[in-house]
């Protein structure tokens, strides 16, 4: 693997962790009643469904969507 293969990598992983984080902020306002704690577990939990995922443009949505109906269930 060449050295600009891996600066790409460690780039979408930052990418991801910063958009993941923002999904984290924003679902920890509206629901102030579970906590960060709680929110960041299941974030962390829904990031490991897709772990061999191999397209991650779409993992924020999904992960936020699946955190959201957990919280609604």
């Amino acid at each position: 693997m060449s050295e600009r293969s891996i600066d790409s990598i460690v780039a979408a992983r930052e990418q991801l962790d910063e958009q993941l984080d923002r999904v984290e902020r924003r679902i920890t306002e509206e629901h102030p009643e579970v906590g960060a704690d709680t929110v960041h577990d299941y974030v962390r939990v829904e990031r490991e469904r897709f772990a061999d995922a191999t397209v991650h443009v779409f993992l924020p949505i999904l992960i936020e969507r699946a955190v959201r109906e957990r919280l609604a269930a």
